[in-house]
């Protein structure tokens, strides 16, 4: 198996493992953050970080996490059932299907009078993730046609992911939920997400093509029969 390969194998088993979890253990698929007031930006309202209890069941994450999972399992059939000159149908499924598991919508915010809550992405999402991201790598240094400068969503999507878990966790509560409920910069937040998991997509349908050794292979046989 060569570094490519053994990329994408990486990743997927990554996402398989942990997507699949994640989508039945609460604990490792969020945490939930809490004020008892939206003024806490002005005030000294005090903070709540509860973590998942650690049980097997359905959370607000399951869907999200399952669809991903279940693209890791299609990246890692695609790795043994994909022909090295066959168009990788199989590879950009799993990949496709790994990255839009994470748009895909959640119960997460719950705002009743002066209440707030929000689930923010935990361990078993954000290790998920950085296997879709692998798979991503892999997938890209397999397929030559796709634009190695769409890898630059790797970064991208980790810093954005990762700031509030940082935020929440270094005690910045303020300038959490100020990123949480400020419109302009939750949208804008809200796109660069949204963004980041479309380019791989993009990406990845521009690595449905023909290998170049299959397509010279074609163009002579119609070279042939023209003669």
């Amino acid at each position: 198996m060569d570094n490519k390969k053994f990329i994408l194998f990486i990743g997927s088993v990554i996402t398989l493992l942990l997507g699949f979890l994640s989508a039945f253990i609460p604990e490792l698929a969020y945490m939930t953050v809490s004020t008892e007031g939206l003024n806490s930006l002005l005030s000294s309202e005090p903070y709540y970080v509860t973590v998942q209890p650690l049980i097997f069941s359905f959370n607000a994450f399951t869907i999200r996490l399952l669809v991903s999972a279940f693209g890791g399992l299609l990246c890692l059939c695609s790795i043994f059932f994909e022909r090295k000159n066959s168009i990788p149908f199989l590879s950009f499924t799993g990949l496709s299907l790994g990255t839009i598991g994470f748009l895909l919508p959640y119960g997460s915010t719950q705002q009743v009078v002066n209440n707030y809550s929000t689930a923010v992405p935990w361990i078993g999402s954000l290790i998920t993730l950085v296997g879709v991201l692998l798979m991503f790598l892999g997938f890209s240094l397999k397929n030559t046609h796709v634009p190695k400068l769409a890898l630059c969503v790797i970064p991208m999507l980790l810093i954005v992911y990762l700031i509030s878990p940082v935020l929440i966790f270094t005690g910045n509560f303020q300038l959490f939920m100020f990123l949480q409920v400020n419109i302009v910069v939750s949208t804008t937040i809200g796109l660069v997400i949204l963004l980041g998991h479309l380019i791989i997509v993009w990406a990845g349908i521009t690595g449905l093509h023909i290998p170049e050794k299959e397509s010279a292979a074609i163009s002579s046989t119609k070279m042939g029969a023209k003669k």
